[in-house]
């Protein structure tokens, strides 16, 4: 019977506008145009939540004020039930009755389907499903959560030398942390005393109040949702149960780490909370450069200056390395800036690439003379004569069109310049 009455009320949608036109102004409660925006509608909300709100206002009319407003705000924060309460008058708690009272209107021809209004994104079905969660963005502050919470990271700086950074090295660390206050062992009490349980709230940490269909349950104003308070606190820790404690740390730094990289080790920050996990300490290391030795990854560059007759001719020259002193050959005709890889004389790789190394890069950097003696200008001077000959002959022979027959041979040009190499040799060998 209740469902056939329903269905004639719900025909025609004037009939629907007369049965509900005689509700108040949720508009009007929150103080928003009926256009207003979902974020102009949370804005007032919050603002007369936390005026009216019982804990915070002891005037008589707040609860009832206060009851009102999330009963408005229940309503128009919700697009679905906003939308049937502008076009009917119908409020959110009437659109939850009608349906647990089994009635569909869009069952029947020209009636419309609430179900879909009143399930939340999880499907609960609970019409303040959202309310709640926008309680506890207003009046989070006010309360502690009793959720566990995981300590935080602490992070601290450490500089090394090139070299520690090449060959691993332990690093002895001391850092503060906050952790269990050792005078009251967490509990935040002085010693001797202990927690009395809030008369608030009975212990439950939570304050409960109710206005018709809906309840409503805030955190317990007294002792911060608890549920205990603390008459006698901690001197030490100032009743928080947390205090700064100075740790010592011995820090694998291991090879071939570089500027920039950080080393991670577990559990070893900030005590968590509500008997959470303990946060980390993470290492952000800075390795000092070296006037040698200069580090692009894994791979290792060193400048080698040689001079022009050591280019020329090429030699054998020592050099350091990351591994001791080693013996190279400069090729004949060495020119500026060119490299020369020794493989597997780099960095060691980090993990789990340790078995692996960089390169070593010689960089030869050839040296022209500012002042040469006597005896190196006359070899200068003997060479630019033969380089000037050569080009004269070149010249000529182009100009003149001679055939390959007319010119000097190969052998003839070598037997020429032969004298010259063997004093530029001779003299390299002198100085050296």
């Amino acid at each position: 019977m209740i469902k056939n009455s329903f269905s004639k009320i719900f025909n025609r949608n004037s009939t629907i506008r007369r049965f509900f036109s005689k509700k108040e102004d949720y508009y009007g409660i929150l103080g928003v145009p009926k256009g207003a925006s979902q974020t102009e509608i949370k804005k007032a909300f919050a603002k007369l939540a936390r005026e009216y709100h019982p804990d915070k206002n002891p005037s008589p009319e707040a609860k009832d004020k206060f009851a009102k407003i999330t009963e408005a705000y229940s309503t128009l924060s919700d697009d679905k039930k906003r939308q049937v309460y502008d076009q009917y008058g119908m409020t959110g708690d009437e659109q939850k009755q009608y349906e647990n009272a089994g009635f569909n209107p869009g069952a029947g021809p020209g009636g419309f389907d609430f179900s879909d209004f009143f399930k939340g994104a999880t499907g609960s079905g609970n019409p303040y499903e959202n309310i709640f969660r926008d309680f506890e963005d207003i009046f989070g502050d006010g309360g502690r959560s009793t959720r566990p919470q995981r300590g935080a990271d602490i992070i601290m700086n450490l500089e090394i030398d090139f070299f520690e950074a090449i060959n691993g090295v332990t690093k002895e660390i001391s850092y503060r942390i906050k952790d269990t206050c050792s005078t009251c062992s967490g509990s935040k009490c002085k010693p001797g005393t202990s927690p009395t349980k809030c008369v608030s709230c009975n212990g439950t940490g939570t304050m409960s109040y109710r206005q018709g269909p809906m309840h409503i349950q805030m955190a317990c104003s007294a002792c911060q949702g608890v549920g205990t308070m603390i008459k006698s606190p901690c001197s030490t820790c100032k009743g928080t149960g947390i205090a700064s404690v100075t740790l010592k740390e011995s820090i694998n730094i291991p090879k071939g780490i570089n500027t920039g990289q950080n080393l991670r080790i577990t559990s070893k920050g900030n005590k968590g909370v509500n008997g959470g996990v303990q946060g980390d300490l993470i290492i952000k290391v800075t390795v000092k450069p070296d006037s040698y030795f200069q580090r692009e990854g894994f791979d290792i560059y060193t400048d080698v200056q040689i001079s022009i007759s050591q280019a020329v001719l090429g030699v054998k020259i020592e050099i350091r390395t990351l591994n001791g002193n080693k013996t190279i050959t400069v090729p004949a005709g060495t020119n500026h800036g060119m490299k020369l890889r020794l493989p597997n004389e780099g960095v060691v790789k980090l993990p789990p690439n340790q078995s692996q190394k960089g390169d070593h890069y010689v960089v030869f950097k050839v040296v022209i003379p500012n002042k040469l003696s006597t005896a190196e200008r006359q070899i200068f001077e003997q060479l630019k004569s033969i380089e000037t000959a050569q080009d004269t002959k070149q010249t000529t022979a182009q100009s003149a069109n001679t055939t390959p027959n007319e010119q000097p041979s190969k052998k003839e040009e070598e037997s020429k310049s032969s004298g010259f190499f063997k004093s530029f040799e001779s003299l390299f060998n002198k100085n050296n």
